[in-house]
């Protein structure tokens, strides 16, 4: 009868619903958890627009000008002039005090306590932070600077993919892709996934933080950035592979900033900039190395 035919047919839509239940459920708790993010990010930008209100003049981020030249002659690809940084919350603390700085070509190491400022600089070098007041002046467009934190960001993909992140393409082949895990010491991690690069894994779990770290120096050599930045970088890994890191970074690049704190390193940079960080005013000290 009809009657029975609507009653098969409520019948099987409630088996339906019953068989999906705990899909629904995990529906449910991906939805609360966007709204979660969602809430992040709004407050994440709130104070981003409060510290630019209550920090300073701003920083000005932009290009070098035509015929722009550094005051110890020639053009450098970097110019910082009369840079001066607050750290977040209410009252800022002073980190840095009218700092001016040209690099050209080679490293320039940052060096300092900690809080004094050093991944603040980088920060603003790169373009991520805005509390404060001067001007920042790149060579170069943002496609070509390249910051390297110190817990790399491993996306959900292929081995593939996390070489060639954050911007997605490559010039070259797999090969060479093979060629840097190998000159990175992570050549067993192509053999583990039986050497295909499109192997797909949770590869912040499946690699160390020192291996995570050594990779992301490789996204360096397959990206060729003229400006990368190094917030300890290397900090996860030994004397020996640390060497080699910045042996490949400091040939790959024009010229790079980093934070580390091995003296070790020092012989990959030309210039040192110490952030004194004592008594919250500010100073610093720039050497040749």
């Amino acid at each position: 009868s009809q009657a029975r035919e609507v009653f098969d047919e409520v019948l099987y839509h409630l088996l339906i619903l019953s068989e999906n239940t705990s899909d629904f459920s995990r529906l449910a708790a991906v939805a609360q958890e966007l709204q979660y993010y969602d809430w992040q990010s709004r407050q994440a930008l709130r104070r981003l627009r409060r510290d630019a209100a209550g920090g300073g003049a701003g920083i000005t981020l932009g290009p070098l000008a035509e015929g722009w030249e550094a005051p110890t002659g020639g053009r450098p690809l970097l110019e910082i002039t009369g840079l001066t940084l607050h750290s977040p919350g209410l009252p800022p603390r002073l980190l840095v005090r009218n700092l001016s700085v040209s690099l050209a070509r080679g490293g320039l190491l940052l060096t300092g306590p900690s809080g004094a400022g050093k991944t603040t600089v980088l920060r603003a070098v790169a373009g991520l932070w805005l509390r404060g007041s001067g001007a920042i002046r790149r060579d170069m467009d943002s496609r070509r600077v390249l910051f390297l934190p110190q817990q790399p960001y491993m996306q959900l993909g292929t081995l593939r993919e996390q070489l060639l992140y954050p911007f997605g393409d490559s010039e070259l082949d797999d090969d060479g892709l093979l060629d840097i895990l190998e000159r990175l010491d992570l050549g067993h991690i192509v053999r583990r996934v039986g050497g295909d690069l499109a192997a797909t894994r949770r590869w912040g779990d499946e690699l160390s933080l020192g291996e995570q770290q050594r990779l992301s120096v490789g996204r360096v050599l397959v990206h060729r950035p003229a400006l990368a930045i190094l917030d300890e970088t290397t900090a996860a890994n030994d004397v020996a592979h640390e060497r080699t890191m910045y042996e490949c970074v400091s040939k790959a690049c024009q010229a790079f900033l980093s934070v580390g704190h091995r003296a070790s390193i020092e012989a990959f940079h030309r210039q040192k900039l110490t952030l004194l960080g004592e008594g919250g005013d500010g100073r610093w000290e720039l050497q040749a190395l």
